[in-house]
């Protein structure tokens, strides 16, 4: 399971809480012994000790006020980290996606889910048979590129053929759903067909994100039909695809 920045971060912050605590208890001592005006033994031994304790709560806070800064470096390399495996994941899918005849060194059936650190060793895998993935141009397949792309560039990626088909099963809605059939997203995939795609990129089945659904529909036409006019073709002549 991967770790969470953000659950990091909390961690720092409790022990920044602690140590904010602990100086003020050490202001509160300091009131106290200079607030204390008897003498004689006893408050030679009060003062010996406190100063003692002064000291310590001191070192204490600075230690944790250490430990805070470590904690947040840590949660800040891990954020660098699951941004460098989304990275790595959306040049996979894309590469994918863009040569659909080629046999991938990492089967895509098996590829890990979002920021697993298996990513590392499917950037590997590729590197080893001589694809350089940092050469893989996002721009070439929009649809993978997720959420950094706007809420509405799928649509402008969309050719004729394919527009008319998704028009006309979803009205282009990534949430419609056939209350009859269960048919789901705006290319209304259903039962083990949908399976297999989500299962063939490592999405959700599920998922509302319409870039995962599109990349799901373009690897369903062309395996079925081969081109989306053609699909568009059957479709016509059939009323489904």
């Amino acid at each position: 399971m991967t770790v969470d920045p953000a659950d990091v971060s909390s961690m720092g912050q409790t022990l920044r809480i602690r140590a904010d605590a602990i100086a003020a208890a050490r202001e509160r001592l300091a009131q106290a012994m200079g607030r204390a005006t008897w003498s004689g033994a006893g408050a030679t031994r009060f003062r010996f000790h406190a100063d003692q304790v002064h000291r310590r709560l001191a070192a204490d806070a600075e230690e944790l006020r250490g430990l805070v800064a470590s904690y947040e470096r840590l949660a800040e390399a891990l954020r660098e980290e699951l941004a460098a495996l989304k990275r790595i994941e959306a040049r996979v899918r894309a590469w994918l996606a863009m040569n659909p005849t080629l046999p991938p060194p990492w089967p895509p059936s098996s590829l890990p889910p979002p920021v697993d650190p298996r990513w590392r060793e499917v950037e590997r895998a590729f590197v080893a048979v001589g694809i350089d993935l940092s050469a893989v141009s996002l721009a070439a397949a929009p649809v993978l590129a997720g959420a950094s792309a706007e809420a509405g560039d799928w649509k402008a990626t969309l050719s004729p053929a394919e527009h008319y088909i998704l028009q006309h099963e979803s009205g282009l809605d990534p949430t419609a759903r056939n209350a009859q059939s269960g048919a789901f997203g705006i290319w209304q995939g259903l039962g083990s067909t949908l399976d297999t795609y989500a299962e063939r990129f490592g999405f959700d089945r599920h998922t509302t994100d319409p870039h995962q659904q599109l990349t799901m529909f373009r690897a369903y036409i062309k395996d079925r039909y081969g081109t989306a006019d053609k699909a568009l073709e059957f479709w016509k002549k059939n009323n489904w695809y």
